[in-house]
């Protein structure tokens, strides 16, 4: 009996160490998720920074161009050729933002706010114009979720 006791306590004693790994290797994926969810909002911000750089560099508005993008009815001749990279730009990052999503590197909040902005660019008829023809180039998948939400019509 004092021989079959050992071998259940042996048993259990490896059980419990099985279980222990396998939480220390699930803490640890875990913490490698936070890791690539920080490094990637890192990158993302240090996109942006540049972005804004380049207007600051040529003495323009990064504030004013998306107002004039968001807000009126035509673009400000100042702000167009800008205006149209930038939504170019930003159009490439949000495909990247939806890739990154779907490989659960991008919290959901953080995408339904990338979601909301581009949905509110792509509503105005000058910015559809642009945004339209890059269409064909970026996923697939993407494309409902700008073609399904816009609720106007521009002719």
């Amino acid at each position: 009996m004092g021989k079959a006791r050992m071998n259940a306590f042996i048993q259990l004693f490896g059980i419990l160490g099985i279980i222990g790994s396998l939480l220390f290797v699930g803490l640890e994926m875990r913490q490698s998720q936070r890791i690539a969810l920080a490094a990637q909002q890192q990158s993302r911000l240090e996109v942006w920074s540049e972005m804004t750089n380049v207007y600051t560099e040529r003495g323009l508005s990064m504030f004013e161009m998306m107002n004039d993008l968001l807000n009126s009815e035509s673009y400000d001749d100042n702000y167009e050729l800008a205006a149209h990279n930038w939504l170019f730009q930003r159009i490439l990052i949000f495909e990247s933002d939806f890739v990154q999503y779907r490989a659960g590197l991008m919290e959901r909040p953080v995408w339904e706010a990338k979601l909301q902005g581009i949905q509110s660019v792509y509503s105005s008829c000058k910015n559809r114009r642009v945004l339209d023809f890059y269409m064909p180039y970026v996923h697939q998948d993407l494309h409902p979720l700008f073609i399904g939400n816009s609720s106007m019509a521009c002719f």
